[in-house]
């Protein structure tokens, strides 16, 4: 029986004394002996460890030599081009954060942030000064320097408790230093309280401080604060700028009459006096028409000299 020349196993012969195993090795490698198998451990190119690899390459390294001829990552987007910054490009070469700057400031190396930015934030009294701020835009206001928190923390000190907040002393001048002070909150009622004894309390609060309710309620309709709207009434001596009248309309829900009616132009804007119910609906009906108003006059004067 014929036995191959090479690993001297009997059988068929395929070609130049070699079996069809050697003699297939033979055509593909120039020899019959066996290549010596190496296993991998990691990608040649990028040392990972993940496999499988393919060549001695990782799947994707060998898949961007097989696409570019080459295993090196490339990148599909421009790299902003200031010094140090490894962020894609948004905008005029420059990536998101310096393109803002560029925007606001002219340059894009521009940093007008304090050292200590964002710190503040884990101040305890941080939270209770905008708070402070928010009631301010509706009640008078702040004095300037405690428009930023750092300059508010340098002129308050620490609440005495936890549950303490800050009232101001004189409720016709802005929240300030001078015209502030700690005070415990009114606690409210616990969940269980009923429909009538909330609304008891409500109305017990605002007998108590009729110059909130006043604040609030000049604010919403008239967007005027009770310090304007007091200066007004005195410069017209408590009575309707038109009828030199009091308001003879009486609230029902409180039994006193109405404040006087905040009167303003529908096109500017402009406060314009205090007027009565009857004559700023008066006003209102005739579309703060002068010619209408005029005829009107002239109408009456008319039937007037006739004797009615």
């Amino acid at each position: 029986m014929p036995v191959c020349s090479y690993c001297k196993s009997e059988g068929r012969l395929a070609a130049k004394g070699l079996c069809g195993t050697c003699y297939a090795r033979y055509r593909r490698n120039g020899t019959a002996v066996p290549r010596q198998v190496v296993v991998v451990t990691q990608c040649e190119h990028c040392h990972t460890t993940n496999g499988p690899f393919i060549k001695s390459l990782c799947r994707p390294c060998y898949q961007r030599r097989y696409k570019y001829g080459d295993p090196e990552l490339r990148r599909t987007r421009s790299l902003c081009e200031i010094d140090g910054c490894d962020e894609p490009v948004k905008s005029l070469g420059l990536c998101g954060k310096h393109y803002m700057r560029y925007r606001r400031h002219g340059d894009a190396n521009v940093v007008n942030r304090p050292e200590h930015w964002g710190s503040h934030r884990s101040d305890p009294l941080y939270e209770r000064w905008r708070s402070l701020m928010r009631s301010a835009r509706l009640s008078g206001g702040v004095v300037p320097a405690w428009d930023t928190f750092e300059g508010f923390r340098a002129s308050i000190n620490d609440p005495p408790s936890p549950t303490a907040r800050l009232y101001r002393i004189d409720r016709l001048k802005p929240y300030g230093p001078d015209n502030v002070q700690w005070r415990e909150r009114v606690q409210e009622a616990h969940s269980g309280i009923t429909r009538e004894e909330r609304n008891a309390y409500m109305r017990e609060y605002s007998r108590k401080r009729p110059h909130v309710r006043k604040e609030h309620y000049l604010r919403k309709l008239y967007g005027v604060g009770l310090a304007e709207y007091e200066r007004l009434l005195a410069a017209q001596d408590g009575v309707c700028a038109i009828c030199k009248r009091p308001e003879t309309a009486i609230n029902p829900r409180t039994g006193e009459p109405f404040l006087l009616a905040v009167d303003h132009d529908h096109t500017t804007g402009k406060i314009r006096g205090l007027l009565c119910m009857k004559e700023n609906r008066g006003l209102g009906l005739f579309d703060d028409s002068i010619d209408r108003l005029r005829a009107a006059i002239a109408y009456l004067e008319h039937h007037a000299e006739k004797g009615g």
